[in-house]
């Protein structure tokens, strides 16, 4: 798998060095590819509906504070 260059070599019959070895560049994998296929109408009618259940937990949040906010006013 490894090959040593010719100095990786001569240093190895010099015993200087114990081990050296030369990586060459090898082809970068690739990703696999996607498919670009459009969003399901199923995925849109379920964000469509999370949208509006939390708008409309978030205006009853709202009114119940403004409710709140004046009966501690009247007090």
């Amino acid at each position: 798998i490894y090959e040593l260059s010719e100095m990786a070599t001569e240093k190895l019959a010099d015993k200087s060095v114990k081990f050296f070895v030369e990586i060459g560049d090898e082809e970068t994998p690739l990703a696999a590819s996607v498919d670009n296929e459009t969003m399901s109408w199923w995925w849109l009618l379920l964000i469509a509906l999370l949208g509006a259940t939390g708008y409309e937990m978030y205006r009853k949040h709202q009114q119940k504070k403004e409710a709140l906010a004046e009966t501690d006013d009247v007090q």
